[in-house]
């Protein structure tokens, strides 16, 4: 059985990737981790901004790119997690490195 919070990101993943048909049964079975792993190679590969992913305050994010600033090491979510209490799911830690990682790509072209 899922919980509502998985059910809730299921019922996101789908309305964020529209037109694909998925049948029920798939997307129920859907962990928030798997969710948030989907969500996080999207936006990376820049087609989904992370606002549509994420319902955090600037606030939140100022304080979590702040811990990505001073803790991550080699792209590690564990010190970022750690720094934070644990506050925030590895799964949307993931998807905000995604985006920091695109952010740093258009500010440092190849």
């Amino acid at each position: 059985q899922t919980s509502g919070k998985e059910t809730r990101w299921s019922k996101l993943f789908t309305r964020l990737l529209g037109s694909m048909v998925f049948p029920s049964r798939l997307v129920v079975c859907l962990t928030l981790t798997t969710v948030y792993n989907h969500l996080a190679t999207a936006i990376e590969s820049r087609g989904l901004p992370l606002a549509q992913v994420s319902t955090l305050s600037s606030e939140q994010l100022k304080a979590i790119r702040f811990a990505f600033e001073q803790f991550a090491d080699d792209g590690k979510l564990k010190p970022v997690y750690e720094a934070l209490e644990g506050v925030y799911d590895y799964g949307l830690l993931r998807c905000i490195q995604a985006a920091l990682n695109v952010e740093a790509s258009i500010a440092t072209p190849e």
